[in-house]
């Protein structure tokens, strides 16, 4: 199965360099049925490692949710945390995004413009990385392939429901281009449950917070937008987000791995969501199981990270190996029906980083 993997990550690797070097004379979209009929052939080989493989190990995926930079070293405690490690590739699903005609997007055209900058920077990174060959680490995508096998299920609807709940009133066309005081259409409790962006602070107004957020994406958000459009469709996308890494993580046996609080909170809040209206046992269990370990994940990265640590991946692996350290972070998981919290836990992980580092 391996060496099959392994396969797959080669010709993926020429199939992106011919793609790369076609890219001034063809447009984008043109790549498109290339990249899918490469995935399609070979979905079955993904789902035989699913059930075979990543099931029975400790498959941690970075999803578009988390960008895996290529020269961000920090990252390299992801490789040494996990038996297999995924990045599921989101060049299929921006393509088809791209290639989609829809009336909506006509009003996020700035957005639109940056994604293809986007696809292009990521397939300069897939290179490098595939490039790379490192051990046990697969490009996949894992999301496409999730949104190509169930298509009859429409997942927006879920999200809307999701969204919905965050706010005081019910959400149609018309109440969003009616309201002007966001603060009398929102659910002041079910807001402050979370953050619109790494940064963003539930405390303040959420006036304050929209207008930050505003400020930060507004190279891609429709300069006509009043606050409560913007507040509502930036909810939209990062939940509909969300539930396709928490689809994804269900259905092919992986553990969703994010650098950032914004991203696993939204999945955190689906994740819960979900764990507490699903009447199987097993699925409670292995919901909660990947909820924990993500944060687990999150916060060994994060603090790593403050470390600010200049170690090499083959010194690190060694450090690695030298205390157990995937032994150790699962000796901490906590019993079935616990919730790691970060006040119970950051303690331990930076224990077990001031032996990783000694």
């Amino acid at each position: 199965m391996i060496e099959e993997l392994g396969k797959i990550q080669n010709e993926y690797l020429l199939l992106l360099k011919n793609i790369l070097g076609e890219i001034k004379k063809e447009s984008l979209i043109d790549s498109l049925d290339l990249i899918q009929m490469f995935w399609i052939k070979n979905r079955n080989i993904i789902l035989m490692a699913s059930d075979h493989l990543f099931k029975y190990h400790d498959t941690f995926f970075l999803t578009a949710a988390t960008i895996f930079d290529v020269n961000d070293s920090d990252q390299n405690i992801f490789l040494v945390n996990s038996d297999y490690l995924i990045f599921d590739d989101p060049i299929p699903s921006y393509l088809t995004f791209i290639a989609t005609k829809d009336v909506l997007k006509e009003l996020f055209s700035n957005y639109l413009a940056k994604l293809e900058e986007v696809i292009k920077e990521t397939i300069q990174d897939e290179i490098v990385l595939l490039e790379e060959k490192r051990e046990f680490f697969f490009v996949l995508p894992l999301r496409y392939y999730k949104s190509n096998i169930d298509t009859d299920f429409d997942s927006i609807k879920v999200t809307k429901r999701v969204v919905q709940t965050f706010f005081s009133e019910t959400i149609t066309e018309a109440v969003l281009e009616k309201h002007q005081n966001i603060e009398k259409i929102i659910d002041h409790d079910a807001i402050s449950t979370i953050v619109l962006f790494d940064g963003d602070n539930p405390n303040e107004s959420i006036n304050n917070r929209v207008n930050n957020y505003i400020e930060i994406n507004e190279d891609i958000l429709p300069k006509n937008f009043s606050n409560i459009q913007t507040l509502y469709f930036a909810l939209i996308g990062d939940f509909q987000q969300a539930f396709n890494v928490l689809e994804a993580s269900l259905y092919f046996n992986v553990i969703p791995f994010f650098r950032s609080f914004a991203p696993y909170n939204n999945y955190y809040i689906l994740a819960q969501t979900l764990e507490h209206n699903n009447d199987n046992l097993d699925e409670k269990r292995r919901i909660q199981n990947y909820v924990n370990k993500s944060f687990l994940g999150y916060l060994l990265y994060h603090e790593y990270y403050k470390r600010n640590i200049d170690v090499s991946l083959s010194d690190l692996k060694q450090k690695a190996k030298n205390i157990d350290l995937k032994r150790r972070m699962r000796s901490i998981e906590p019993n079935e029906g616990d919730l790691v919290r970060v006040e119970l836990y950051a303690d331990e992980i930076n224990r077990i980083i001031d032996e990783l580092i000694k």
